[in-house]
């Protein structure tokens, strides 16, 4: 998964369009914030995260203890 801020000023679209393809699969989120979306957009962040990380585990029938 990629976050993406749309104002990043270190890494353009172009770049982190990417991985999608080189990558079998990826989740790319663009966001509106730069380069520090995680300070920036916290709670948005971590909520794709959560989602992303569980359709991992579901999707490769891993167990979590």
């Amino acid at each position: 998964m990629i976050m993406w801020g749309r104002h990043d000023k270190f890494f353009r679209v172009d770049e982190v369009l990417a991985y999608a393809r080189k990558l079998d699969y990826v989740e790319i989120h663009v966001l509106d914030g730069a380069h520090f979306l995680l300070e920036t957009h916290a709670e948005e962040c971590s909520a794709l995260m959560r989602r992303f990380i569980q359709y991992i585990i579901k999707v490769n029938d891993v167990t979590v203890k």
